[in-house]
């Protein structure tokens, strides 16, 4: 997210042949992006809003590199990408802050941070792509956007819940339940309910030995 962002940012100047205009037209639309995003966290939950302006982000890119050039049209689809990132900036620290436990928040969402600068720094470093081939850098955004969306949906659905105070109360997220029901069916392990009513039947057995051995001692007495 954090190098999409800078990378269209950086490479706005190339959008049409009047360098400021596309640098202009660049910081503009963030404006409706912003509020867009607002108005869109009010009915939908945090993680259905970023996983589809990433997406999106990824659609529109990817139509970018279809249509080459530096006409009012191909710079649409470049500026519809800049929306979309900058719909999920509103978007993504919100899921991150609510989904993290209280007790390590500030960790979580530093170390989260952390990870994402590394994408800012790399960002300028995409232009060099061009000598590889013109839609190179485009593309691998595209790429990146997408497999980011696809990383969202591993997250838990934070709208309208109460935050996780510790991190046994953390929600780990659809994908890795279904993962871990999976394996478990695999792997033949008990369920809570089966390990307790195995227990009981070890405890009823053990009391029936004990039993046992009581009257054959009581009657060799």
């Amino acid at each position: 997210m954090n190098s999409t962002y800078w990378a269209l940012s950086l490479f706005s100047v190339d959008l049409h042949e009047d360098q400021m205009t596309g640098f202009f037209l660049s910081g503009a639309v963030e404006i409706p992006a912003g509020v867009a995003a607002m108005v869109l966290l009010l009915y939908f939950g945090r993680r259905t809003v970023t996983f589809f302006a990433l997406f999106l982000t990824s659609v529109s890119m990817f139509i970018a590199v279809l249509m080459p050039g530096k006409t009012y049209l191909t710079m649409t689809f470049p500026l519809l990408a800049k929306v979309f990132n900058s719909m999920a900036w509103c978007s993504e620290p919100l899921l991150v802050g609510e989904m993290a436990p209280t007790s390590v928040r500030n960790v979580f969402y530093g170390s989260v941070g952390f990870m994402g600068e590394i994408g800012s720094i790399l960002a300028p470093y995409l232009n060099i792509l061009k000598n590889v081939h013109e839609s190179a850098p485009p593309l691998l955004i595209s790429i990146m956007s997408l497999v980011a969306a696809l990383a969202v949906l591993c997250s838990p659905e934070t709208k309208d819940k109460s935050m996780p105070q510790d991190i046994p109360d953390f929600d780990s997220g659809p994908v890795y339940k279904a993962l871990s029901a999976f394996f478990t069916r695999i792997c033949g392990s008990k369920t809570p309910e089966k390990a307790a009513n195995g227990k009981l039947i070890v405890e009823q057995g053990s009391t029936k030995k004990l039993t046992t051995n009581e009257a054959f001692r009581r009657k060799q007495g």
